[in-house]
């Protein structure tokens, strides 16, 4: 019964020597076994886990909200105007950039637009960002600078075109007038998207 402490138990002349059977050494060294098995098994086990969790690759690109892919790593012209952008275009397309990211504003398209031409690269295997400066708000502005910026790149559609200074003057303010006028820039830019010119919009 639980609670009898053992010596008011009765005495088993078996149970004399305190030492534990034969049996139950076997079954001792056999637990003993398992249980050491089953221990040097889960660390590793979790290990392999763990590593095959972190290993997998990162992105290469992103899906915009239209389904467009928009390649994770991209290169940069800022301050790379005229020629000077095109040994490090050429080296970045070496190492294996495949989106190029440019402006009007850079005064580097038409160079660009030449490594490009020049790589032997199909049009669709590289990902073209230009943006529309602040001096060409407006509907009919903004399609010709876009009109401006493809024939500089070389190129017959853009990847992605930005409105890169949303304010249409240099006024802190907010005025009625800059208001009009960047509808009338988006919608420029819808216009743009929608007949193909460019694939993706935004600011």
């Amino acid at each position: 019964l639980h609670g009898l402490h053992h010596t008011n138990m009765p005495k088993r002349k078996e149970a004399t020597s305190s030492e534990p059977s034969k049996k139950g050494k076997e079954r001792a060294k056999a637990q003993d076994s398992t249980s050491s098995s089953s221990s040097s098994s889960s660390p590793s086990s979790a290990s392999s886990s763990s590593s095959s969790s972190s290993s997998s690759p990162p992105p290469r690109s992103f899906e915009l909200h239209n389904g467009i892919e928009l390649p994770v790593l991209g290169f940069g012209t800022y301050r790379l105007k005229t020629a000077a952008v095109k040994n490090p275009v050429e080296i970045a397309i070496r190492h294996g950039y495949r989106n190029i990211d440019t402006a009007m504003i850079y005064n580097n398209e038409k160079e660009i637009g030449q490594v490009l031409s020049q790589s032997g690269l199909d049009r669709e295997d590289v990902f073209i960002t230009s943006k529309l400066w602040r001096a060409d708000h407006g509907y009919e502005k903004t399609l010709k600078a876009f009109h401006k910026s493809i024939t500089k790149l070389g190129t017959t559609f853009l990847d992605l075109y930005l409105i890169h200074w949303p304010g249409p003057s240099k006024n802190k303010k907010n005025t009625s007038s800059d208001k009009e006028i960047r509808m009338q820039t988006w919608r420029a830019m819808e216009h743009l998207h929608e007949t193909g010119m460019c694939k993706a919009i935004g600011v």
